[in-house]
Parts: C-alpha cells; structure tokens; sequence
C-alpha cells in the first residue's frame, strides 16, 4: 500500500476536542512509521457549512491528487453533500468517526442521523474510536454497511495523580448541551453542606448560550467560589490539574470514547460517568456507572466518594492498575486498518 494519504479536518486541526487531539496524534504518529499525510483545513462551519465555504471546500478538494487515500473526519463528510460524489470516485475515502451527529446536535434541526446513515454508506469504509460506537453504526447502515474498523485512542505515560484532601473533583469537557454540565452542577447543589470543590476544564467558546447558562446556575446557587470554569488547558497546566484531583467526574449524554476519562484512569484516579466508550477497557472497580440525565443518582454516586474515603481510596487502587493502550498502539492498529480497508 502507498504510505501516503490526504486527512480532511473541519476548520482548524489544532482545535482541543477529544476528536481533534485523537487526529493530531494519529498522524504524529503515523510520520513516526514513515507515512506522509498533508492535512488540509476546510472552512466550515461544521458539522453543515455555509454557502460562502463551499468553494474554498470544492477548490481544495480539486487540488488532491487523483486515486489518492483520504481520511475524512466524520464531523465534515456528511456536511459535504453532493461534493462526496467525486471525492469517493476519485479517491480510495475512510471516514474516521468520532461521535454520532445526532447526539452532537440534539438541540438543532435536521435528521442527522440519516443523513449521517447516507454519507457514511458512500465511503469505501469507515473507522471508528470505540467498539461502542461501531455496535450502533453497524445496526444502523444495516445491509448498507461497508468495511469498518475500530481504533481506540491511546494514552500517554503518566505519573500517579497525588490528588488533595479527597474533596477535589475535576470535569474534562467542553462546555457543550451534550456533555450535561448543568447536570453535574444540579448534583453539586444537593450536595452544597458537604466540603468539595469542582474544576471544569474544556472550551466554554463552543456554545455561549448554554455557557451563559452554566454560569447563570453557578451564580444562582452562591456557587461562584466552589466551581471554576477553567477552560481549555494543556501542558502543565493541564497535568496540574490532574495530579490535583481526587476523582474525575463525568456527566455527557453520549460519549463515543472519552479521552478525559481515559486520562484520569492513566492517573490511576477514580471515575464517576455516564455511559462511555472507554469503560469497556477499565474494571468495574475502578469507576461508578450512573444513568445519563439521572441527577439524584449522579448527586448519590459523588455523597458516596465523597463520605467514604475507604471507598475512594479502593477505586484509586483499581484504576491504578489498569493498563490502557498507548498512541504508538493506536497508530499501528490505525495503519492495519488502512492497509486492510483500503
């Protein structure tokens, strides 16, 4: 197979989102074993652009080379309508899904879900970041389906989270409807008599309005002092942050993986989730599984971790010894699936 290949990223591909630090480090990775990949921005908005971007899109879609592999992240090939058409005849296209636009754009209008259904039937296969989510792409193209492969991200080496005092939480998550931080924040209030504090780390630039509202909770609630909105951070920083939690907490509606919670289990720190694609690689005893939308179980599973430090103290055991797959991992399973698809 040709080691070389064109990745579509929707706008910016330095962006600090789950799916576009799995990119980043997948094509960092892949140069490692000798691949050459040219990225290429296309403007959006996605996951549906406007008219003004569609010939900036079609221009730089043109200019790759003829019978060339293309990896198409899944937030943007739905959004490309009638410009897939030459795209999967000209080329050799796996569309590298993330989430499920559905979920992403539960507020919005529109059956992202056919539409996304469709798109995905056009490509000659598409890869996937958890076995979760390739369960229900799957059932849904049904005898429409195409070759598939997942690939779950990886993980770096990382030293042990020292934590606090037990009381300290920490919240990876773009501020966003569908990773429910106003959930986490109406738990929080139920529990405003207990010692704890909550850091929210991710972009609150996404979605002002459902920022604004976060806020407004926070405020309302004499809250100002306890959560911090910290917003995306990296490097130290974003280590820091890490290595002073007592456990990580996570509240998203739908969650195709979840790097954060793979992040903090690489931590050895305990997990509070919803449902997510990464549990199925962590032992039971190494985090608490709620309901999505289910406030007083979520309030209850944060009483118990907090009141019991025994418990707490368990759950850091568990997930201390658990081994995740590293990116050097990732990306050889990414490069068998290009050479097995495609």
């Amino acid at each position: 197979m040709n080691r070389s290949l064109h990745w579509l990223s929707p706008g910016n591909p330095d962006q600090r989102t789950g799916g576009y630090l799995y990119n980043a480090r997948i094509i960092a990775e892949l140069r490692e074993l000798g691949w050459q990949i040219k990225v290429h921005a296309l403007p959006g908005p996605w996951p549906m652009p406007d008219r003004c971007s569609l010939p900036q899109i079609a221009n730089i879609l043109c200019a790759i080379p003829r019978k060339t592999t293309i990896i198409a992240d899944g937030l943007l090939w739905t959004g490309l309508e009638e410009q897939r058409n030459p795209v999967v005849t000209n080329h050799r296209v796996a569309v590298l899904v993330h989430s499920l636009l559905d979920q992403e754009n539960r507020e919005t209008k529109g059956n992202w879900r056919e539409m996304e259904t469709k798109a995905l039937a056009e490509a000659h296969a598409w890869i996937t970041t958890s076995p979760a989510t390739a369960r229900i792409l799957h059932d849904r193209l049904g005898r429409h389906t195409v070759p598939a492969a997942v690939v779950c991200p990886g993980t770096d080496p990382a030293k042990k989270a020292h934590g606090s005092d037990g009381t300290q939480l920490l919240c990876v998550a773009t501020v966003t409807p569908r990773k429910a931080i106003r959930q986490l924040i109406a738990a929080l209030v139920a529990l405003a008599n207990r010692n704890w504090k909550l850091d929210i780390v991710g972009s609150t630039d996404r979605d002002s309005c459902y920022v604004s509202k976060v806020k407004a909770d926070i405020d309302s609630a004499g809250l100002e002092n306890r959560i911090h909105l910290r917003g995306e951070l990296a490097g130290p920083v974003l280590e820091a942050a890490y290595q002073q939690a007592d456990f990580l907490v996570h509240t998203a509606r739908f969650e195709g993986f979840g790097m954060g919670i793979a992040e903090a289990i690489a931590r050895g720190l305990p997990v509070i989730s919803t449902n997510a694609g990464v549990l199925e690689l962590i032992p039971r005893s190494a985090y608490e599984l709620v309901g999505s939308d289910d406030t007083n179980a979520l309030t209850e599973a944060i009483r118990k971790l907090l009141d019991h430090r025994v418990k707490q103290r368990r759950m850091k055991a568990a997930a201390a010894t658990v081994q995740l797959p590293t990116w050097k991992d990732a990306a050889a399973g990414f490069e068998s699936a290009l050479e097995t698809l495609l």
